[in-house]
């Protein structure tokens, strides 16, 4: 696409790294480097295990679209990593890794630096045996290496945010909204929407057939209606009709399905809804925005058993997910009536900005007699929301399609004035 690709000329020399310290297009359209693990100790069985894990990692990072990824499978002599190291074509992000093996254990050390500063900027070991599946151990360990380092709340998006956030602005409008979108995706503050929102519309002006921003816009203008921004206009047909053309020109177009799936979900219609989410989960399974979103919305129609199975994925590959991920718990245990569980994930959610919050801490305050703690939620809801007691019922179905469930939250809200009177 125009504006896609830029050539970045240095000096060879024994100081040079893989890309120039100017800040240039690649830097954003990241470029990641998987370089051949090296296996310390020299064995049959470390060689081919790293080989494989190497395709498991190379393989899934492959269905990231902001990725362009290089490896270098098959060769782990140290020696020509060493040379190559000088030849390899620009790379933003390196991944490397050091395999130990003592008779039948492994210990594998594996680290992501960024070649603009040459800091190592995400490091962790695994360790385990060859008796195991070895199959199995490749596919473990590379989904949590791809989920830590690529996915939407992972170390290289978070560091290519903090750049934007301190002024250093991408060259192409797609580039700007992308990341200004997935700025969104991890706050979910109306404010990062509004921003991320114009620069959508202005990004697909200038690149119209661009399935990635058609699938982000249609997210955002359905996400409007859900969670009652009021900075777009409320049509979700313009929302669908978007999300539709994308898919259907790209339909491994991963952002496309989600849009789809939202839609479907607000609308409760759960046949598509169904059809959607699996398609989305089944072009990429390591993505971090598709997992929590789908979790919430397969719990928020009643779906617990793949919601809590997604929940429970994500938490466990990165229990640093933001707070917003704890939403699906919190409901899951107050609809359970397992109220004390409840308010402590509702309490784990931490962003005020969003409904959720303050909502899930208020009933299962009421449901535990905590007065105080249903005053604060209430008083957080009503700054959030002022008109809520006005618009309750509407601002709860939007989030919450599911009239069951809007009943039941209605009740805990009535329980909640009755305690604080």
């Amino acid at each position: 696409p125009k504006g896609g690709y830029a050539p970045v000329f240095s000096l060879l020399s024994e100081q040079s790294r893989y890309v120039s310290n100017e800040w240039s297009l690649p830097d954003l359209h990241t470029t990641i480097l998987i370089l051949p693990f090296e296996d310390i100790g020299k064995s049959a069985e470390g060689c081919g295990f790293n080989i494989g894990l190497v395709n498991e990692i190379s393989n899934s990072l492959i269905k990231f679209r902001d990725l362009a990824v290089i490896d270098n499978v098959g060769d782990s002599n140290a020696e020509t990593v060493k040379a190559e190291k000088h030849i390899q074509p620009g790379a933003r992000f390196i991944l490397k890794g050091d395999l130990q093996t003592q008779k039948k254990r492994f210990k594998l050390w594996v680290s992501l630096t960024d070649s603009k500063n040459n800091a190592k900027i995400w490091a962790e070991n695994f360790s385990g045996d060859f008796k195991q599946d070895m199959f199995e151990a490749q596919e473990i360990i590379a989904e949590k290496i791809v989920y830590i380092i690529a996915a939407d709340f992972g170390v290289i998006q978070q560091t290519l945010l903090k750049e934007f956030d301190s002024g250093q602005t991408p060259s192409s409008f797609a580039q700007k909204a992308q990341l200004l979108y997935h700025r969104w995706v991890n706050r979910l503050s109306s404010s990062d929407f509004k921003v991320a929102l114009t620069a959508l519309q202005e990004a697909l002006k200038e690149e119209p057939s661009n399935a990635s921003v058609q699938g982000m816009l249609a997210d955002l203008y359905a996400a409007n209606y859900q969670l009652s921004y009021g900075l777009a206009d409320d049509d979700l047909e313009e929302s669908l009709q978007i999300a539709t053309n994308a898919a259907n020109s790209d339909p491994d177009c991963q952002v496309a399905h989600l849009a789809l799936a939202i839609n479907y979900f607000l609308r409760s219609d759960r046949a598509k809804f169904l059809i959607s989410a699996d398609r989305a989960l089944e072009i990429n399974p390591s993505s971090s925005s598709a997992m929590t979103t789908l979790a919430s919305w397969f719990g928020l129609l009643g779906y617990w058993d793949e919601a809590l199975e997604l929940t429970k994925k994500v938490f466990q590959l990165n229990p640093a997910s933001p707070g917003w991920c704890h939403a699906t718990l919190a409901f899951y245990h107050y609809y359970r009536k397992n109220y004390d569980k409840a308010f402590i994930e509702a309490q784990k959610i931490n962003m005020p900005q969003m409904l959720w919050d303050p909502l899930f801490r208020l009933i299962s305050a009421a449901q535990l007699n905590e007065a105080g703690e249903c005053e604060q939620a209430y008083s957080d809801m009503i700054e959030l929301f002022p008109d809520f007691e006005e618009n309750k019922k509407t601002i709860i179905r939007r989030s919450i399609p599911n009239d069951e469930y809007v009943d039941l939250i209605l009740e805990g809200l009535e329980a909640a004035q009755q305690l604080m009177k």
